[in-house]
């Protein structure tokens, strides 16, 4: 079964976000917040024309079975901004709605390793606010639950 797929990425879902209605889209794409944009279009199906292109193209040919699965996804862009930022939100947009496998035990395990190590690497987490979650979550626990709440 195939597992890759390789996308060029065209203007539709540029145009598209350019020109639509909605408010919350037209000030995230205003202020070229990717990420609020990403997170915008996944309440929106997959298959709705708002999403462009290249969403409705990839969603067709995974939910058709043509590919395995959506962890190997590779956009072509164009030298230009307007390619790169597109680029970016498609990234953005398919690493938010990746499905993570069922896992138990070692897979687990080994999956979170994973998972922290890139949220180290993207810088979405700092080393001092994981440790303090750490102590938080260690099991069995010292502490004492605060008066009152149970």
């Amino acid at each position: 079964m195939r597992n890759t797929l390789i996308c060029t990425v065209g203007t539709s879902l540029l145009n598209n976000l350019k020109y639509c209605d909605d408010a919350a889209i037209q000030e995230a794409f205003k202020a070229q917040n990717w990420k609020q944009l990403s997170l915008l279009l996944l309440e929106r199906s997959n298959t709705d024309r708002l999403c462009g292109a290249e969403i409705n193209s990839i969603a067709s040919i995974f939910d058709k079975g043509f590919l395995a699965d959506r962890n190997r996804l590779i956009f072509l862009v164009s030298d230009t901004d307007d390619g790169r930022a597109m680029g970016n939100l498609l990234k953005l947009y398919f690493d938010y709605t990746r499905k993570t496998p069922d896992l138990t035990d070692s897979e687990l395990q080994s999956f979170i390793k994973q998972a922290i190590a890139a949220a180290h690497q993207q810088k979405l987490i700092e080393l001092p606010q994981l440790k303090q979650l750490q102590k938080i979550l260690a099991y069995p626990t010292n502490r004492e639950a605060p008066a009152g709440m149970y």
